[in-house]
């Protein structure tokens, strides 16, 4: 049956003779009725027509024909982008019957006879269900004709967009294109479907050619239009190409169809196609379909029309978003967007019209611009009337007069019933050169000269000036074509792009076999309607990830099996975290398979659920393994038999670990990066409750939504139950989660392919000790090793690495950003042009001398360079690093690793160890605190500590030992070089000028700074730094009081490099440009005046972190920012800090950015809160003082909050930034108490609210660490708890200060009635109470990787005698008996306990302190004065306090030694054990120590205070046993006895350091008392334990111990001075003297080529294994192999850090025997040693054995 009859039975008809039938007349329909079920799935897209007319209307008419006509509408899904509108589609049927056949004969130039011309045509008019109007319906019709001639298969298909007709010939040159184009494809895809599967590229364009030469074409480009190259790239949305073993593969792309709906339909209406899709030309081809024109002859048709090309679609507005429309509306003119009324003012004047495009183009901006039509200046909505598509503004645009078409979009959107155009121009960064005028024009409204360049300024254009800044940084724009993957805008073809990919709803297949997608697609659809994005090629799944090139990366993993090939380009990815939900994966799964492969990328650790999450880190990976590993037991979470558990099972035992990886996770993603998740299929579908449900705790840790890739395996048929989980994993995640169906061998094959680069020999080689490798003078460090040190350094290795390789334009490009302030990056050190872009500095032989010393000393230490802000010290610093590279080995330690300090301390014993040298390691802008530490902890390393000093350098630097100071102005010499050097890069004598005039300013003696020589050069125009920078903040130019958005940024910027030293990752700043928080920003996302002030910071061991380039840059923009309301503010003189008119703007700008950090999140991110420390909470240290007794401080509030004016006397302003913390954040409790600390300080009459915000703090502290144990608990909230205590308690000991004083000298009032007097006591003695714990838990809670103060001692000191002295002064009438008066009569027993036991507890924290804390230069002064303090109030009633009856209790007992040192002591210094010099005392004091033991031995348990006193027991007494005035010897026996009660209750550091030097003792024996072999070995196996142990003490390589020559018992053993704290670590120790120190003697052991970790083998007396001693050859001036196998002497010093350590170490000397052969060794202490053969050998110089 024929089409026509098949239509008929279905339609209603009307007939009718239609004469002179035009191509236009298409779109004048009537109406009619409803047709056919089978319209509701006819969908035609949107494409052009080639001209009916050619095939049959040649003369202009046609013949008359008897037609049937009817029309439906129905509602179709159609979509749009990513989202898909429900639109009316009505959809028109013509049937024709031609009745004069000889007329169609000769037009169509058939063979007779031709029965019948069928046209089947149908149109679409597409528009929004809530819009149906008439102006719609003339300009949305779409149409498909097909024409059918007789009984021949030859068939015209043909597809159009009715709408207006525009003349000219560019309709005409578009259509000869399209014809071409549309021969080619048809060559291609015969050639490519006769040949079954991809062709080589050269085989395809060679049988391309032969068959155009067969057409009749002398090539195939004549044919198409293109040669085969161009042609398959132009196309590449129908044809794929692939790379195989070097070579180029084509083959076609598959055809996507919708699957058919099962709606009921007759037989006859199957014959229409469900779906329809078309190109945008028309085609002639060969049906094999049946005369009727059957479903299958339609589908053939559909199909050659299938894949849509997009050079019509851009010629067709497309729809306007309506509330981006609304907002650029709502913002007004401005310089990116223009109001025009009517369209007819452009096409009566196309010149102004191309005018305003192309300065619109010219003007840098990252966001787009655009022209909107039918909008009046002030706003008001009037719409057009016109009709236009592309073609118009194309034809009018004049671009004969400009050097390039600039880019651009048309779109249209309805609003209030009225139609509106809006051009879009897309950023032209990076599109080579700015349109420029070619020729001379005028018109009535704008006149151009040749070589103009057009910009738009604000609201209106303007021509920028050759010599104008703007014109370089213009040229700069356009020259940068590296795009951001943000813009959406590349680079333009000659030719417009077709390549529009086609999105096509797909639905989710049903059956348990079949795969879940029928073919490559782009777009899915739930059964629910919900839209997927998805697709089935590695080119999608690369494009999901972003190429693994921007962002951080989760992989989240189920069983994987091994077969598969190319399986470890999974290793290649730099993942941030594995989660493995394989128990077997490192047997058999994909941990054994990328193990290797990832470690040489990153340093890769591996966890289970049951360990500690680590912080995560930016160079590693951590692959933790959540359900456990094979070789783990206790790890496994299975059932017996390898069953799976149930997920609820699973979840309830690893919930705690889970949440903590999430927690960790999220800390480094929030505020900082993009995070992808990508989730691999696993093969056995149990595991995908577990996988699922920690990615739904991974996203409920996070505060934005991370992007999800599924990765499904096509070859793996997904069971019912899969289909469903992914359906809710899908729901859950929406639009963020993708999902691609690929084979897994192949996405393996793809991914290696993609990622692994071309192989280039790396050497990663460090200079060494001669001694270390005899053939070289540098050693090898392997791939593994050097991932592993990347992670937390950067090594300055001998020769560059891979990732060290840079091209000249690369150099050029950091030389430019060094000039500008940025800093250049160490890989950049390998070029002779980077290394000769800097100068030398007057103090670098200065510094370079003391680094020298340093370094040859082998001891580790710390050189300081101050530097004035601006003054190049990080550049200086990198200068010193480089020139010691080649000879120690160098490192660069970056800022906020995340590794600890036992890691850190690791890899520099292993450089150090591998090289035989010091590791000279440089760290810039770190806390002093935290280099202290490290100068403690890291062994064999000399810091080169860089920090930022904007304070005037008050100590002459001769005074100095180890700092070196840079200021700001250079000097003469330095002027002078920079102008030579820097004078070299300037491209015209301009420059030069400048530069030599600076020189000559500062032989004038005007100072100059270091950024002005390099702005000078960098610049076009450098005229100082006010113009500068503004410039280009351009903050006149602001129509209201209000900042945009770039001068915002930038004034956050400055704000935080200015006060706070910090910088900003640029994710931060996402949602101040209205950046999606899934799309990551880099610097190139950011404007253009933004990226003229800011670097990357290099320092940072993170990305993507910004700074502003210098100081007083920051410094200057803050200046114009705050004060740009005040006029003349650009004219004010400049100090070194901010202006007034700034500072009183300051505190409400801080608050503004504030509330910027806390809009995103509740929880506070780690980023955020290290910037807002680091800018309102930090407190920098400096110099007080002028003259060699000036100590460092702290001021009491940070810079930034000094600056705010003060208002006294309540600093309102001050308050408001510090409310504003705590009402943004509420949940972080280190801005609750910094607020009470203020209320504090500054408004002591509201001590209530200070108190508030402490009890607030420490209750927001222990809801945070409800259920953690200590060790549970992160070193970030471990130290913020310590500073909240501490804080606490000095609030505390100022409320007490009030009534008590602070000092003996201050003026106290006495209470003249002693009930008045006990009141108050009873008052602040509770206080006094909480403030010591408050104390006490602050130094308990410091991290270990922290540095433990004085202050967390000498504060509890301070309130504890604030207490003593306040009843002192009130029984200061009773003159010595004062004590005795106040605890016998008074009746407060709580402030007698108290008063009575600060007597002990006080000496025990001032031998704390002097024991336990490396004192500082500032805590001498203040520990001295509490010592005098201390003494004065107990030392004269010593015996009174003495002789005091007290229950026999360890605190009453402590009370009575305390009297004793007392009374025994001086009253200027601290009174210890060693001053009591009676026998009787020390006795008795050695006994009630020992009670003390006993009493620990019974009760057990201790608490943290009493393990505290315990320990102070303990070292007082093995000193006080070992005195000379104690007549007793204790056995060694003896000595581990009482030792064992210290070891098993406390096993801290020094518990074991005595009971290891005990066992050696015991095992050394003496010359009456034979060693013991078994307590040797034990000292050996304590020895790896006491070194584990060496970073929980201070200065662990100091030798508290000496092995002594006499003595009887513990009294061989002699001591060093024991007050640690305040001794300075000399290897020079100990003097000779010492006579009472034994002399040992040993042989340096193979092979001594370490320079600073030698071995000396100890003899014995005893036979045992080998005792390995350290020492420093290098101290010892034996290093060497030569020196191998020497015998030595030495004395033999105990340190935690070594166990046995040599020191005074040299080379034994031999005289001969005068009676035999013999040759003695002699010791330094030997005078005369009796030979085996009897005679007397005599030491005698003459008489030495070589």
């Amino acid at each position: 049956m024929r089409a026509g009859q098949h239509l008929k039975k279905h339609l209603k008809k009307w007939c009718g003779t239609l004469n002179n039938i035009a191509l236009e007349h298409f779109g004048n329909y009537v109406d009619f009725k409803r047709c056919c079920p089978f319209l509701a799935h006819l969908i035609a897209q949107v494409t052009r027509i080639m001209k009916l007319h050619r095939y049959i209307d040649h003369d202009s008419q046609m013949i008359p024909i008897d037609y049937q006509i009817t029309r439906s509408k129905v509602n179709v899904t159609v979509p749009n982008n990513e989202h898909s509108r429900t639109m009316i589609a009505e959809v028109n049927i013509v049937l024709a019957r031609c009745e004069n056949m000889d007329a169609i004969e000769r037009r169509s130039n058939q063979p007779k006879p031709l029965p019948d011309l069928i046209i089947m045509a149908t149109s679409q008019q597409f528009r929004d269900n809530d819009s149906e109007t008439d102006e719609d319906s003339s300009s949305g019709k779409r149409s498909l004709i097909v024409v059918q001639i007789g009984n021949n298969n030859n068939t015209v298909v043909t597809c159009d967009k009715i709408e207006p007709r525009f003349e000219g010939s560019g309709r005409d040159q578009r259509a000869i294109h399209q014809s071409k184009n549309l021969a080619g494809i048809h060559v291609m895809k015969t050639i490519l479907s006769n040949h079954g599967r991809p062709m080589p590229r050269k085989a395809l364009e060679q049988e391309a050619y032969q068959l155009a030469k067969k057409k009749g074409f002398r090539s195939f480009h004549e044919l198409a239009g293109w040669s085969v190259n161009d042609f398959l790239d132009y196309n590449k949305s129908l044809f794929k190409i692939t790379s195989r073993k070097k070579e180029k593969y084509v083959k076609l792309k598959e055809n996507i169809f919708v699957t058919p709906t099962n709606d009921e339909h007759d037989d006859e209406t199957d014959a229409v196609p469900t779906s329809i899709q078309s190109d945008n030309f028309s085609t002639i081809t060969n049906c094999v379909a049946s005369q009727s024109l059957s479903k299958e002859g339609i589908d053939e048709i559909m199909k050659q029309e299938n894949n849509i090309q997009e050079q019509s679609l851009k010629k067709l507005p497309m729809e306007f978003d309506h509330g981006e429309f609304y907002q650029i509306v709502s913002g007004g003119i401005s310089s990116k967007t223009l109001f025009v009324e009517s369209i007819d003012k452009y096409e009566s004047d196309p010149l102004r019209f191309s005018v305003d495009i192309v300065s619109m183009w010219n003007t840098p901006h990252r966001i787009k611009s655009h022209i909107i039509f039918g909008v009046t200046h002030d706003k008001k909505l009037i719409g057009v009337e016109k009709n236009v598509d592309h073609d118009f503004f194309e034809t009018i645009f004049c671009s004969s007069y400009f050097t390039m078409p600039p880019s651009f979009k048309l779109y249209k959107t309805n609003m209030e019933s009225k139609l509106f155009y809006v051009i879009e121009i897309a950023s032209s960064r990076g599109q080579g050169v700015p349109s420029i005028v070619k020729c001379d024009q005028r018109s009535r409204n704008v006149n151009i000269t040749k070589n103009q360049l057009w910009i738009r300024t604000d609201v209106s254009n303007e021509v920028c000036e050759p010599s104008s800044l703007k014109s370089g940084i213009i040229y700069d724009w356009f020259l940068n074509t590296t795009l951001s993957s943000g813009s959406s805008q590349s680079r333009m073809s000659p030719l417009p792009s077709l390549n529009i990919p086609v999105t096509v709803n797909k639905r989710l297949c049903t059956t348990g076999t079949q795969s879940m997608f029928d073919t490559q697609t782009e777009s899915d659809q739930t059964d629910d309607g919900d839209t997927v994005t998805s697709g089935t090629t590695f080119d999608f799944f690369c494009g999901t990830v972003d190429g693994f090139k921007r962002g951080h990366f989760v992989l989240v993993t189920g069983d994987v099996s091994c077969l598969a090939k190319d399986i470890n380009a999974f290793g290649l990815v730099p993942w941030l975290c594995v989660y493995d939900f394989d128990i077997f994966s490192s047997t058999n799964g994909l941990f054994n398979a990328v193990e290797d492969t990832m470690k040489t990328r990153r340093h890769l650790k591996v966890y289970t659920w049951n360990d500690t999450p680590e912080p995560v880190s930016e160079k590693g990976t951590k692959w933790c393994f959540l359900r456990g590993r094979r070789e783990i037991s206790c790890s496994r979470t299975d059932l017996n038999d390898d069953e799976i558990e149930t997920s609820n099972l699973w979840f309830k035992q690893v919930k705690r670990g889970v949440e903590g990886y999430c927690e960790r996770l999220s800390n480094f993603v929030e505020n900082y990066t993009v995070l992808t998740v990508v989730l691999l299929w696993p093969q056995n579908e149990k595991l995908l409750p577990y996988m699922t449900k920690f990615v739904g705790r991974l996203n409920d840790a996070l505060s934005c939504t991370p992007a999800v890739v599924v990765c499904t395996n096509e070859n793996h048929a997904m069971t019912e139950k899969g289909r469903t989980r992914l359906k809710a994993l899908c729901e859950d995640f929406g639009d963020n989660i993708k999902v691609c169906d690929v084979g897994f061998e192949q996405l393996c094959t793809e991914l290696k392919t993609y990622l692994q680069t071309e192989t280039v020999v790396t050497t990663y080689s460090l200079p060494c000790n001669i001694e270390v490798d005899n053939s070289n003078q540098f050693v090898e460090i392997n791939e593994t090793d050097a991932t592993w040190l990347s992670e937390d350094f950067e090594v300055l290795y001998l020769k560059p690495t891979k990732s060290s390789v840079l091209n000249e334009q690369e150099i050029h490009d950091e030389i430019t950003r060094f000039y500008k302030g940025g800093t250049l990056p160490w890989y950049a050190w390998y070029k002779n042009e980077a290394q000769s872009a800097v100068v030398e500095r007057n103090v670098q032989k200065e510094l370079e001398h003391k680094l020298q010393k340093h370094l040859e000393d082998y001891r580790t230490s710390t050189v300081t360079l101050f530097h004035a802000p601006g003054a190049g010290g990080t550049t200086l610093a990198q200068k010193i690093l480089w020139k010691f590279h080649e000879t120690y080995p160098c490192v660069h330690l970056k800022l906020r690793t995340s590794n600890p300090i036992e890691e850190l301390d690791r890899k520099i014993t292993f450089i150090s160890e591998k090289t035989g040298k010091v590791v000279l390691m440089l760290v810039d802008a770190e806390e002093e605190s935290k280099i202290r530490f490290l100068s403690k902890r890291l062994k064999y390393t000399v810091i080169l500590y860089v920090k930022r000093y904007p304070y005037r350098f008050q100590v002459p630097p001769s005074m100095e030992q180890d700092r070196v100071f840079l200021t700001g102005n250079v000097t003469l010499s330095e002027s002078q070089e920079l102008a030579l050097k820097l004078g070299e890069k300037c491209e015209d004598d301009v420059k030069r000028l400048r530069l030599n005039q600076l020189t000559k300013g500062v032989k004038e003696g005007s100072g100059h700074c270091m950024y002005e020589y390099g702005m000078t050069v960098y610049l076009h125009e450098f005229k100082g730094i006010v113009s500068y920078v503004s410039g280009y903040l351009q903050l006149d130019k602001n129509s209201t009081s209000e900042l945009t958005p770039c001068q915002t940024c930038l004034g956050y910027l400055a704000l935080v490099y200015y006060y706070g030293q910090s910088s900003v990752p640029c994710q931060f700043f996402a949602r101040l440009f209205n950046r999606p928080s899934n799309i990551i920003m880099d610097l190139e996302d950011f404007p253009m005046p933004i990226q003229e002030f800011v670097v990357y910071d290099k320092n940072e061991s993170r990305r993507n972190y910004l700074r502003i380039c210098h100081y007083i840059v920051a410094k200057e923009i803050l200046e114009q920012i705050l004060s740009r309301n005040n006029q003349g503010c650009l004219t004010l003189e400049r100090t070194d800090s901010l202006g007034q008119n700034a500072c009183r703007a300051l505190s409400a700008f801080c608050s503004e950015f504030i509330s910027y950090t806390g809009k995103k999140n509740v929880k506070m991110s780690s980023t955020v809160r290290m910037i807002l420390t680091k800018t309102f909470i930090y407190r920098d240290e400096r110099d007080m003082g002028d003259n060699e007794e000036q100590v460092r401080r702290k001021p009491v509030l940070s810079k930034v909050m000094i600056d705010i004016p003060a208002g006294k006397p309540l600093f309102t302003e001050r308050l408001k930034v510090l409310q504003k913390l705590v009402e943004t954040f509420p949940e972080e409790p280190n801005f609750h108490a910094h607020l009470g600390r203020f209320y504090a300080f500054c408004r002591p009459d509201e001590e209530h609210n200070a108190e508030l915000c402490f009890q607030k703090a420490v209750f927001l502290c222990d809801e945070q660490n409800a259920g953690k144990t200590t060790d549970q608990i992160d070193d970030g909230m471990k130290l913020t708890m310590m500073h909240i205590y501490h804080m606490y308690g000095i609030v505390k000991q100022r409320y007490i200060a009030k009534f008590t004083g602070r000092s003996p000298k201050d003026k106290v009032v006495a209470f003249k009635l002693e009930d008045i007097f006990l009141e108050r006591l009873s008052e602040i003695v509770p206080c006094a109470e909480e403030a010591c714990d408050y104390f006490a838990l602050s130094r308990n809670y410091t991290p270990e990787s922290h540095d433990l103060y004085t202050y967390a001692y000498t504060a509890e000191i301070q309130v504890r005698l604030q207490i003593c002295d306040f009843v002192s002064r009130q029984y200061n009438a009773f003159g010595d008996n004062r004590w005795q008066q106040f605890f016998s009569t008074t009746t407060n027993q709580r402030a007698k306990q108290f008063v009575q036991r600060s007597i002990s507890v006080i000496e025990a924290l001032f031998l704390e302190c002097y024991m336990s804390v490396e004192l500082l230069s500032n805590d001498f002064g203040s520990l001295r004065k509490s010592v005098i303090w201390y003494n004065t109030l107990f030392r004269t009633h010593a015996f009174a306090l003495e002789d005091m009856q007290c229950d026999n209790t360890m605190s009453n007992r402590r009370l009575k030694i305390a009297a004793k040192k007392l009374k025994c002591g001086k009253p200027s210094v601290l009174n210890g054990i060693e001053m009591i010099d009676n026998a009787d005392d020390i006795e008795e004091v050695i006994a009630l120590y020992e009670a003390n033991f006993s009493d620990i031995e019974r009760n057990g348990n201790l608490d943290g205070r009493e393990k505290k006193e315990l320990e102070i027991d303990f070292k007082e007494w093995i000193y006080a046993i070992r005195q000379e005035v104690f007549p007793s010897d204790y056995t060694l026996e003896n000595v581990l006895t009482h030792l064992n009660i210290w070891y098993q209750h406390i096993r801290s550091p020094l518990s074991v350091y005595y009971v290891f030097i005990v066992y050696s003792l015991l095992g050394f024996g003496t010359d009456r008392t034979p060693g013991k072999t078994e307590c040797l070995i034990e000292a050996l196996e304590i020895r790896e334990t006491l070194k584990k142990m060496s970073h929980l003490i201070i200065r662990p390589k100091y030798p508290r111990e000496w092995l002594g020559e006499t003595g009887e018992g513990i009294k061989r053993l002699k001591f060093n001075e024991r007050y640690v704290g305040i001794c300075a670590e000399d290897r020079d120790f100990p003097p000779t003297s010492r006579l009472d120190l034994a002399v040992c003697k040993g042989t340096i052991t193979r092979p001594n080529t370490n320079n600073v970790n030698g071995i000396i083998s100890l003899d014995l007396k005893v036979r045992t294994k080998d005792i390995d001693v350290y020492f420093i050859p290098k101290k010892a001036k034996l290093e060497g192999s030569r020196f191998a196998g020497q015998r030595v002497e030495f004395h033999l010093a105990f340190t935690i850090n070594h166990g046995y350590e040599a020191y005074n170490v040299k080379l034994l000397k031999r005289h001969a025997c005068p009676g035999c052969s013999r040759n003695i060794e002699f010791t330094s202490a030997d005078v005369v040693i009796t030979c085996k053969c009897g005679k007397d050998v005599y030491k005698d110089d003459l008489n030495v054995s070589l």
